[in-house]
């Protein structure tokens, strides 16, 4: 009885206060915050009351949910509460009162208002005392967050506890990235653990393990995943799913039910919910994707170029290729055009391995040879014909051709003939393997089209030419598509190119006289078109050479040839190598016949580009530079040419600079005067500017800009027309041409912008426009290719250059404006800012430019130049000296010994606006800091 009635005395001595212990209580009110605890014991209630109200107040215009707590937590009332006298009902209700006050502030708490509020919590209702984990609350200090991760995956009720603890204040819209951050981070981390034990003992207690994690976390996720009020929420959740996906198997319904809740409301999340879908799909052995996931995915903007960004880093391959199957599942209803743009867009992208892209084509074929027949559409879109054109483009592709090849060789001898027959009967067929590879001669070898096909198809073709005298002008030809088709249908044929060839309407007889007949065979070889029919075309200008007496010089076809030697496809190499050996001979032979070399007139000059166009803008060669042209910069190499697509530029460039760069050609270049190649250089460019044609200029654009100068003559002003011309016509211009070429458009954009030099103040002000330019649009791939230009340059930069670009992108990282633009400019300015390498004048320039931290006072340092203005707002000030700092720190070495002055004095600034103000400024002070020590340590 005695040992009882102890324990329960003990128990209530435990339980109590004692009204008349002062120092206990003394030491309570000492618990504080803000203040240290001596001057905390000083204050009375009425004073601190007046001093929190005031944070409280200010917290109210931020937030106005925060007026919910006026009529209890800090009312007048509320400095007479004592939680000690009150029951334990009306301490619970009081608790629950405090925890919404607490889950709404937390996301504010580096706010001095936020924290003034939580100092009347502190003090008055004292939360730690009743409701705190012990023992960290005894020492003053955060739990360690292994404690945390470890506690929660070992301990059931407080991994519950939690997760129903962050729902709560989700469902109440008291939510913030901070909680939430801290959410996702610690379960998924306690999530793994437990996976990771789980793992111990027999299999089937494994299994059990893991099952029972899953059911543990699915009402979570399951609720979670549906609250699309809460991103940040979704995107915790993303995370543990994706754990879950990578420590453990789970079931095709879960995997299924899982995607399609990811995409439900993800607009804003794209990014992160795409990286959850890619997880979940490698865990899945069905590989079309969910009805509802795949309908979310193919409404997505820009999905290839995010697929791009998440393939660094994750395998994408499954993804795609459900997406790829589920667009050809879905042909044969409206919209098949845009789905086969899809697919191109996903399988031209390079997102897949070769296995996943012969799975897509081995689906494809079916469909293009008419065994798997497709309903007819409502809007009357030929979708076989589409995919056969489809199946064309992916065939001459450098990146996916070789796997559509070997897709087609492998199919079964009956197939494949059935697949090759139905291309060519459409306008422009796929070759099988065999027909890249050879060579030889064209056999009167039926190919799917008789005689009278042919006739019919030629009879179809418009008998006149209207007015044009070029097919490479600038107006659009309105017969050369109906000439092409008929020219690709034909020249499996030597009969039917024979008779192609001889069409009023090419006027073969007048090619010594007009452009007209080789100007067709030159588009259609620089075209997109099947390489056999690329190939024919350069032999039957090389036959036209071989056969008849030229009696005019045909440089046109200069240019034309070198687009043809750098091809990546052997048969057209191997056809330019015998054109170029065709017109060596006829040159030779037209120079010995005739002394008088001028009597020889360009075929074509002010005619090739159209008899609008400005022909005195093109340049053209004397005779005998276009006869060493060919006989001594193309035909010694032919023989490396001919095997080897990298060799023409490779040899042009040596040829163009003397040999600098190959000594084995060294005895050949030493032999050419400045002058001669100065006069290539000239002619070469003004046909790079002036064209038409865009693969010409996509090709030989990278060869030039890699000769900086020739002579005295800069490669950026004979190339600068082009580069202003593109750019005022606008990107949009540029992407459709592109397009209608099968270019790709952001790589020939980076080839545009490689035209401006380093050395030239002029190209630097072009590029600086372009990222200025408010006509384009905020993520135009021009803007961006600009700022790559000049990260790529900026050693090579003159100091004045560095200096005023320096100032140009510090403005533009300090822009208040909210625009997309803006926004995009920034953040590509700041990125130049801290990855290039900064000399010490323009990080002196940077240092100067920060802000003084003054407050309502006139002091100012004279002997800086440092811009201190006491109408400038604090914020903006703070911000503009983080930036600047960030970049210094990012930048310092030991040659920047001259800033540690400046350096210093901000350090002064940041110390005496703390001592004004009462912020914090740790993070700027750590810049500044670090700064200097990374100088002083180097230079030791």
């Amino acid at each position: 009885m005695a040992t009882s009635l102890a324990s329960q005395l003990a128990k209530i001595r435990v339980e109590s206060t004692n009204a008349l212990d002062l120092k206990a209580q003394k030491k309570a009110h000492s618990k504080s915050l803000l203040f240290d605890a001596h001057h905390a014991a000083t204050q009375d209630f009425d004073t601190l009351f007046q001093l929190c109200h005031e944070g409280y107040q200010e917290i109210c215009q931020l937030d106005p949910r925060f007026e919910a707590f006026a009529g209890n937590l800090f009312s007048e009332q509320s400095k007479q509460e004592d939680r000690t006298q009150m029951t334990a009902a009306q301490n619970k209700s009081l608790d629950n009162v405090l925890e919404d006050f607490m889950s709404l502030v937390v996301g504010r708490l580096l706010l001095k208002p936020a924290a003034k509020a939580m100092e009347w919590l502190v003090r008055r209702f004292r939360p730690a005392a009743f409701k705190f984990l012990q023992p960290y609350i005894q020492s003053s200090t955060n739990p360690p967050r292994h404690t945390i991760v470890h506690t929660t995956a070992h301990n059931r009720d407080l991994f519950s506890a939690f997760n129903l603890y962050t729902l709560n204040v989700c469902r109440r819209g008291q939510q913030c990235s901070a909680l939430l951050s801290f959410w996702s981070s610690v379960v998924s981390e306690a999530i793994a653990l437990m996976l990771d034990r789980s793992r111990l003992g027999r299999l089937e207690l494994q299994r059990q393990n893991q099952q029972d994690v899953i059911m543990r976390v699915m009402p979570t996720l399951a609720e979670g995943l549906s609250m699309e009020h809460v991103p940040d929420l979704r995107v915790g959740c993303f995370m543990i799913l994706t754990v879950l996906s990578s420590k453990t198997k789970l079931s095709e319904d879960f995997l299924q039910t899982a995607m399609d809740l990811v995409v439900t409301g993800w607009e804003n999340i794209i990014h992160a919910g795409l990286i959850c879908l890619v997880v979940l799909c490698q865990q899945r052995h069905e590989v079309i994707l969910p009805k509802k996931t795949f309908k979310a995915l193919v409404v997505t903007q820009q999905l290839s170029d995010d697929l791009i960004l998440l393939k660094r880093h994750y395998k994408v391959e499954k993804l795609v290729l459900g997406l790829v199957l589920g667009s050809l599942e879905r042909l044969g209803t409206r919209g098949d055009a845009e789905r086969l743009r899809f697919v191109r867009e996903l399988i031209e992208a390079d997102l897949m391995q070769s296995s996943f892209i012969a799975a897509a084509v081995t689906q494809m074929l079916p469909l293009a040879n008419g065994t798997r027949l497709l309903p007819s559409p409502k809007d009357g879109f030929d979708s076989q014909s589409a995919i056969v054109d489809l199946l064309r483009y992916l065939a001459d592709s450098p990146t996916v051709g070789s796997t559509i090849h070997l897709s087609i060789e492998n199919m079964d001898a009956e197939t494949r003939q059935q697949t090759l027959k139905l291309f060519g009967n459409h306008r422009r067929p796929i070759e099988g393997p065999n027909d890249l590879e050879t060579d030889e001669e064209m056999q009167d070898v039926d190919q799917g089209l008789s005689s009278t096909q042919f006739e019919e198809l030629v009879d179809r073709i418009p008998s006149r030419t209207a007015f044009e005298v070029s097919f490479l002008s600038h107006s659009k030809s309105y017969i050369f598509e109906s000439l092409a088709d008929a020219f690709i249908a034909a020249h499996h044929s030597t009969d039917h190119l024979d008779a192609f060839s001889d069409l009023p309407l090419l006027r073969k007889s007048l090619a010594m006289s007009e452009p007209l007949y080789f100007s067709f065979f030159v588009r259609l070889w620089c075209g997109h078109y099947p390489t056999s029919a690329r190939a024919a075309a350069i032999r039957k200008v090389s036959r036209y050479v071989q056969t008849e007496k030229l009696s005019v010089d045909v440089q046109i076809l200069f240019p034309y040839i070198l687009y043809a030697l750098a091809d990546p496809a052997a048969p057209i190499r191997r056809a330019g190598v015998e054109l170029v050996m065709a017109l060596s001979s006829s040159y030779k032979a037209m120079g010995s016949q005739n002394d008088n070399h001028s009597r020889f007139t360009i075929l074509g000059k002010g005619q090739i580009y159209g008899q609008a166009f400005p022909s005195k803008e093109v340049v053209w060669l004397p005779w005998e530079t276009a006869v060493a042209f060919i006989q001594v910069w193309l035909v010694p190499d032919l023989e490396e040419i001919r095997v080897d697509s990298s060799q023409l530029p490779r040899c042009l460039v040596d040829r163009l600079q003397a040999g600098a760069d190959r000594k084995e050609l060294g005895n050949h270049a030493r032999k050419e005067k400045a002058a001669l190649r100065s006069s290539v250089m000239t002619w070469l460019c003004s046909h790079v500017v002036n064209t038409s044609v865009l693969p010409l200029k996509e090709r030989l654009l990278p060869m030039l800009n890699r000769v900086p100068k020739v002579g005295q003559t800069s490669t950026f002003a004979l190339l600068k027309p082009l580069l202003t011309t593109t750019l005022a016509q606008g990107y949009m211009a540029l992407q459709e041409g592109c397009e209608k070429e099968h270019i790709d458009t952001s790589a020939y954009t980076d080839h545009l912008m490689e035209i401006a030099s380093p050395r030239d103040h002029e190209s630097i002000k072009l590029l600086q426009d372009c990222i200025s330019d408010t006509k384009e649009t905020a993520d135009s791939p021009m803007r961006i290719a600009a700022f790559r230009r000049l990260r790529g340059i900026w050693a090579l930069l003159k100091p004045q250059n560095q200096m005023s670009l320096g100032k140009f992108m510090l403005d533009l990282t300090l822009m208040n404006s909210l625009s997309d633009q803006d926004c995009i400019n920034q953040m590509e300015a700041l990125e130049t800012l801290r990855t290039v390498k900064l000399p010490t004048d323009v990080l002196q320039s940077l240092v100067d430019e920060c802000p003084a931290m003054v407050h309502n006072g006139p002091q100012k340092t004279a002997k800086r130049r440092r811009t201190a203005s006491s109408s400038q707002n604090p914020g903006d000030a703070i911000r503009k000296a983080s930036t600047i700092l960030d970049i210094v720190e990012s930048s310092v070495t030991e040659a920047d010994l001259p800033l540690v002055g400046g350096l210093f004095k901000i350090l002064t600034d940041i110390q005496g606006y703390k001592g004004h103000s009462g912020l914090e400024l740790h993070y700027l002070e750590l810049l500044v800091v670090n700064s200097i020590i990374s100088i002083l340590k180097s230079s030791t």
